[in-house]
């Protein structure tokens, strides 16, 4: 299949408006390093956005299938999120589906993440460390959101991620497939388990920044905890997910599986 190949100069052009326009339900990534290497591993973008005066660099990179625009710098500034514009941006309309989500043994929820950042972090993470199953449920930021596609980078391709209104659904529906559940904190709770007491298959579920997970669900299920000192109050959710999957990982070697 061949690209189609289009030049645009003006910040004014309807296509440009109209992309703009849909900025918040496309998948948006931008950089020469990140777009090069999602490129590379045959993920072909919907549109291609490439600086005119940085064409040279990109003549090598396989083409086929995408819509490739060579704009203006002016153009590109207005496109990307960027304060100093990249040369190239590669516009997705949806991302893979990877199947399998219930066929994983570890499955992370991440319930209302508010912060991109903090989301972002956690997807990064999870491709890391091997956890290959994303829940999102409540209000969590959207996967299109500019600055969570900038820190989960090329992570997004390789997760099977789940989108719930409600956490008490998928837990309902986990255990209906013989998962074990279990929640995590920043305080103490009364069942705390450690790592190696954790039986697979597993959902670790993961609070929001502000309130952590619903209260009322600790006299149901275990929970899983970070050591820490008195020193501060919580990790971010972030932070706390990743060391979770560290340790998770590390203890199930899931990325050997």
């Amino acid at each position: 299949m061949s690209s189609k190949i289009e030049h645009i100069s003006s910040d004014k052009s309807i296509k440009v408006k109209t992309l703009i326009s849909r900025k918040d339900e496309l998948f948006i990534f931008e950089g020469e390093k990140l777009v090069l290497d999602i490129i590379g591993k045959n993920f072909i973008p919907s549109i291609l956005v490439v600086n005119d005066d940085q064409r040279g660099k990109f003549d090598s990179i396989p083409l086929e299938g995408s819509n490739v625009w060579y704009v203006s710098e002016k153009v590109i500034r207005k496109i990307s999120s960027f304060k100093s514009p990249p040369a190239i941006i590669a516009v997705y309309e949806k991302l893979p589906e990877n199947p399998g989500f219930y066929d994983n043994k570890v499955i992370f929820v991440l319930d209302n993440i508010q912060d991109p950042g903090n989301l972002g972090s956690a997807f990064r993470c999870a491709a890391a460390f091997g956890v290959r199953s994303i829940a999102l449920t409540g209000e969590s930021v959207k996967l299109t959101n500019a600055k969570f596609l900038r820190t989960a980078q090329n992570s997004v391709f390789y997760l099977s991620v789940e989108k719930l209104n409600s956490l008490e659904n998928f837990i309902d529906e986990a255990e209906k497939r013989k998962y074990n559940i279990y929640l995590t904190s920043s305080h103490k709770q009364k069942r705390p388990v450690p790592i190696e007491a954790v039986k697979l298959p597993a959902v670790i579920v993961l609070g929001n920044e502000g309130k952590g997970v619903d209260g009322n669900l600790f006299s149901r299920y275990q929970s899983v905890q970070i050591e820490q000192t008195d020193l501060v109050e919580s990790l971010n959710a972030g932070i706390s997910g990743c060391i979770l999957m560290k340790m998770i990982s590390g203890h199930f070697g899931l990325i050997k599986s």
